[in-house]
């Protein structure tokens, strides 16, 4: 008699798949159909002309893959590692995880001018990262453990390069592979203890550079008999998620006859849980912006408000991941202070020192022009000579070797105890207004004319999610 499966000769009986369906075929020629659904090892019998017995092998092999944990920040918070995907989706869906920039394990110590004791260091560039919580899990099962062929796991996929495995949700060990690829010899005692290990911890995912599709990872798992032919398999999928906290946003304004000046936030939170739906919720994301200022409004009152319409997200491209942290810590601690709303100028005091603790008003377009330029990131200046177009562009710089007309626009040259560059960016106009500081100049949605700006439409999450407005 003969079974439809793979045998294996080393040990004499026939290896299935999982709800494994084989004939059996006696040698008087009759055939009976055997079907099981469990893995494990089983004695089958059948009536096909005679009554045989066989004993066949099942094998089933497993993944199981989390989503990955949600809060970013400078580890003000310890998250929640992210949820298991449930298998009927582990494919259609699969698992979202984010690109791990923040800094859980609060490296950075930012003291209450704006100035750092110590720079916050993103958990990317760490091998062990204390309260570490957004990497993703996933783990093996392979029934039953058998001693002989192959296990292989496989990384594969458009975007395989863009995450890094590790052998805890802290980081770890760093798991090496070859070509893509992870092997296992069941017949050799040290080898099929690793994967045991495997089966009982799981690895852990860390996303290192955002992806440039939904589900661009593919992670495969098999089951190769001793003559390398493939017995069994389980995939599942994931998408590595960048999201752009720090990103600058822009709406018209609510004052109707100030409206196409703008208004604008810095979205500083994700809510989450981690999960397709919750990216791509602007209710999930808290912005901080001067109404004091606030930390609790979500992003929706900047992108959801049709009687204002919204402008998009932006940032200065050229942003690193530690000065995302450095914003983002600026602005809650400037949203943790009592801190005036100013409508005409940008910061107050009007000769400003240049230092955080010293601020006692903000429009909020200077909340995104102190938050970010205060950490070496540049948004917007002014032509002071509009012949050679230099452009002048942080505003806590404390050169003052001129004296600004407001009126005229024009400068003298002589110092009046109020930085230059403040006294730029605390101009305004009544009128023609295109040449000075405005949210809405500030992102571009109005071109400036005599100034630059740095800002550029940046989604808020890549490849998958909220756009910001955009």
């Amino acid at each position: 008699m003969t079974v439809n499966a793979i045998p294996d000769p080393t040990v004499g009986w026939p290896y299935g798949k999982p709800a494994w369906s084989g004939d059996i075929q006696s040698s008087s020629g009759g055939t009976a159909t055997v079907e099981t659904t469990t893995p494990g090892f089983k004695t089958v019998t059948a009536e096909c002309g005679n009554t045989v017995s066989i004993i066949i092998c099942v094998l089933e092999v497993n993944l199981y893959i989390w989503n990955g944990g949600s809060d970013l920040g400078n580890g003000q918070d310890i998250g929640t590692q992210g949820t298991q995907v449930e298998d009927a989706e582990e494919e259609t869906v699969g698992a979202y995880l984010l690109v791990n920039w923040d800094d859980d394990d609060a490296d950075g110590v930012m003291n209450t001018d704006g100035s750092w004791s110590t720079h916050p260091m993103p958990d990317l560039e760490e091998t062990s990262v204390a309260n570490e919580d957004n990497l993703a899990k996933i783990q093996a099962t392979v029934q039953p453990l058998l001693d002989i062929g192959t296990v292989e796991f496989e990384l594969s996929g458009v975007d395989a390069g863009k995450v890094k495995l590790w052998t805890q949700s802290s980081k770890g060990t760093q798991i090496t592979m070859n070509s893509n690829k992870k092997t296992w010899n069941l017949a050799v005692p040290t080898e099929k203890a690793d994967l045991q290990t495997f089966m009982t911890n799981g690895y852990w995912i860390e996303g290192v550079v955002p992806g440039t599709t939904e589900r661009g990872i593919a992670f495969t798992l098999r089951y190769k008999d001793s003559n390398g032919s493939e017995i069994c398999k389980d995939d599942t999928k994931a998408t590595v998620v960048m999201i752009n906290l720090a990103n600058a946003v822009y709406r018209d304004n609510m004052i109707w006859s100030q409206a196409a000046r703008g208004h604008s936030a810095i979205v500083w939170k994700f809510d989450g849980p981690l999960t397709r739906e919750n990216l791509s919720d602007d209710q999930k994301f808290k912005i901080i912006e001067m109404q004091g200022p606030t930390k609790d409004l979500s992003l929706a009152t900047i992108t959801k408000n049709q009687k204002y319409p919204a402008y998009g997200c932006f940032s200065n491209l050229s942003i690193s991941n530690e000065q995302r942290l450095r914003v983002i810590q600026t602005a809650r601690a400037l949203a943790n202070r009592s801190i005036t709303y100013t409508a005409v100028n940008a910061v107050l005091p009007a000769n400003w020192g240049g230092t955080l603790n010293a601020i006692t008003g903000l429009r909020c377009d200077g909340l995104v022009e102190v938050c970010y330029e205060i950490n070496g990131v540049q948004v917007w200046g002014m032509e002071r000579d509009a012949e050679n177009h230099t452009v002048h562009y942080p505003i806590n710089a404390q050169d003052d070797n001129w004296t600004y007309n407001a009126t005229f626009g024009t400068w003298t040259e002589k110092s009046n105890n109020m930085p230059d560059n403040l006294e730029e960016h605390n101009d305004f106009d009544n009128a023609g207004w295109t040449d000075t500081l405005m949210p809405a100049t500030q992102c571009g949605n109005v071109t400036p004319v005599e100034a630059d700006t740095c800002l550029r439409k940046q989604d808020l999450c890549q490849p998958k999610g909220s756009k910001g407005g955009n």
